[in-house]
């Protein structure tokens, strides 16, 4: 089990960086609804939230899984056919 951080700026960081990889920082700003820079403010400790962010972020983890079940969907069937492809 994973143990959450209660800072919800730490918490927006390790979902952002194990749900969109290389690029999280802009993609959990555009999750969250804010600037890249206002969200880089909040990691820098220059400002905080108005209002929690968690709910963004249940909802952006929801989304993510679910595309990445799409794109498990699309590889089986790139995988199938390619192996077809290695019996003929």
């Amino acid at each position: 089990m994973i143990a959450l951080p209660s800072n919800e700026i730490r918490l927006a960081e390790i979902v952002g960086e194990r749900i969109y990889g290389a690029e999280w920082v802009a993609r959990t700003a555009a999750a969250v609804g804010v600037s890249r820079e206002t969200f880089n403010s909040w990691r820098r400790g220059k400002h905080t939230p108005r209002a929690t962010i968690v709910p963004q972020l249940v909802a952006a983890v929801t989304e993510r899984k679910a595309e990445l079940a799409r794109q498990g969907d699309d590889l089986d069937e790139i995988l199938t056919a390619l192996k077809r492809k290695l019996k003929k």
